[in-house]
């Protein structure tokens, strides 16, 4: 394989990550707002908080990971290998803080539940 071929390869699967971080995030964050109402006496309020600020992280970082990528595929193209490194790693890092933020949202709201 040769190498425009592989970055294709490294884009497809960055898309997909940058994707998921960004829906499964959103849709947390989507989900809890909407259930509110219904959370409200089940959750204690600084769980509640803190998850939804941990998914609205995610989300954020979600999306820089996408600006992130571009400027690592528009430093590919233009042959600049240092900044397409440099960009790839920080878009790298943004998804992976995204998908921890996920995991961490949905830790700290099942630990505030009071049954």
């Amino acid at each position: 394989m040769d190498y425009d071929n592989a970055n294709d390869g490294i884009r497809r699967f960055a898309q997909g990550g940058i994707t998921a971080s960004i829906a499964i995030n959103s849709g947390a964050l989507i989900a809890t707002l909407t259930q509110l109402d219904k959370l409200a006496g089940v959750v204690n309020v600084d769980a509640a908080q803190f998850a939804l600020k941990a998914w609205a992280l995610g989300v954020t970082l979600g999306a820089f990971s996408w600006l992130f990528a571009t400027l690592s595929a528009s430093a590919f193209a233009n042959h600049r290998r240092k900044a397409e490194v440099a960009s790839f790693w920080i878009a790298a890092l943004m998804i992976l803080t995204a998908i921890i933020s996920f995991g961490l949202g949905a830790w700290k709201l099942s630990e505030g539940i009071d049954f």
